[in-house]
């Protein structure tokens, strides 16, 4: 123990020991991290949750897509973080390149879309928190045919420092700004008349002779009356599983495979389509869009035949739609009853035929003539003109003496 100047002249020495590192655990909105509490632990930059979903399947339709991203740790502007949206080069949309207008985290801003590539790239417009949910929205157009759903993945780099250290740890390059793992996205179906389809998937016609996710999904053909003479109204129910353009080049076509022509007595079509009649195939230009998952009705008036000489009925009446919604051929359903059948036509008959007389007494005369009473029931309409033969009267003397 020492006092006064002589302990001044001695200096303190306290040897060197390893330092106790701080492993509790920090929690986040993540989750909990065991250790990070420690000095100079710095957290793997991760993207946690990335999902894509869209709005529209239909060809050529203009698609809202909305990408919900989530990062473990914040973003900041002064180091400019880019994010890569890489669609593939299989999304196949219409959209030009050039400048998109978007959102994200609810600010407008602006991403460079790349169609070759499939890539929509923007630098972020604001900082972010971390383990907190942003969403991106941009619009692009559909293929105009039918298009499988790509995968497709999301990306964010920097020109920071510690990605610059990242990158080249990892890969030795010196390509920096790799912060990120690339993410592969989550995509989020929709259900759009009863047909599910995942972002960038496009329902339509084939595009490549592949088979078709379009079709009719109500195609049903009645007619009113099967009575011979009979006026008849044949009615078609349709409805597609995906909309069909107003164009010239568009149709609807159907097929009712007779033997013979069919005069076509009225039509009840307008104003959705401007019907033609050839070689018993109805054809339907589409004047007004079809409405996915709506029923559409056609009509049109004949007048049954007579002598079940002019129909033959069919046994499958077909439909399909040409142009660039293409349907393949669907054969019609009919009802079960065969008068519900189109031109089935019953056989002209005596649906009542019944004859009786006023007097058995032979040789009755004058106020006491035998008058015979005939009752007759068609199941066809009988024109003016009409005559009706009866034969088998033998040992009948008429009044004039025949």
């Amino acid at each position: 123990f020492c006092t006064g100047a002589s302990c001044r002249r001695k200096e303190l020495v306290i040897p060197r020991r390893l330092m106790e590192h701080d492993d509790s655990t920090f929690t986040t909105s993540c989750g909990a991290m065991q250790g990070h509490h420690a000095a100079l632990q710095v957290i793997q930059p991760t993207i946690e949750i990335a999902t894509l979903s869209h709005t529209s399947p239909w060809a050529s339709a203009h698609n809202d897509f909305t990408l919900q991203i989530k990062t473990n740790v914040p973003l900041f502007m002064r180091v400019s973080p880019v994010l890569t949206l890489d669609l593939s080069t299989a999304h196949n949309s219409q959209t030009p390149a050039g400048t998109l207008n978007v959102t994200f985290g609810g600010m407008a801003t602006t991403a460079a879309w790349n169609p070759v590539l499939g890539t929509l790239v923007m630098l972020l417009p604001m900082d972010t928190m971390a383990c907190e949910n942003y969403t991106l929205t941009f619009q692009l157009q559909n293929r105009q045919c039918q298009n499988d759903a790509p995968t497709t993945y999301v990306n964010i780099s920097s020109g920071s420092v510690c990605s610059i250290a990242r990158n080249m740890w990892t890969s030795g390059g010196a390509d920096a700004g790799v912060c990120f793992q690339k993410k592969q996205i989550t995509p989020v179906p929709m259900l759009a008349c009863s047909v599910s389809s995942n972002p960038l998937q496009v329902h339509g016609g084939p595009c490549n002779n592949e088979d078709a996710t379009a079709t009719f999904t109500t195609k049903r053909i009645y007619q009113s009356s099967c009575l011979p003479g009979c006026n008849n109204t044949i009615t078609v129910e349709m409805m597609a599983n995906v909309p069909i353009p107003a164009h010239a080049t568009q149709k609807i076509v159907i097929d009712f495979g007779l033997s013979s022509e069919v005069c076509i007595v009225k039509y009840g079509v307008l104003p959705y389509f401007k019907p033609s009649w050839s070689q018993n195939t109805l054809t339907l230009v589409v004047e007004q869009s079809m409405e996915a998952c709506t029923h559409y009705n056609i009509t049109f008036d004949v007048t049954n035949d007579v002598a079940q000489q002019s129909f033959s009925p069919t046994s499958q009446t077909k439909i399909s739609a040409v142009g660039s919604v293409h349907i393949p051929v669907q054969v019609l359903d009919m009802k079960d009853s065969d008068c519900d059948k189109p031109f089935e036509v019953e056989r002209p008959v005596f649906e009542v035929k019944s004859i009786g007389q006023s007097s058995p007494y032979p040789g009755a005369t004058g106020t006491h003539a035998n008058k015979l009473c005939v009752t007759l029931q068609t199941n066809t309409n009988m024109q003016s003109g009409s005559a009706f033969t009866i034969h088998g009267l033998t040992g009948a003397i008429a009044p004039d003496g025949d």
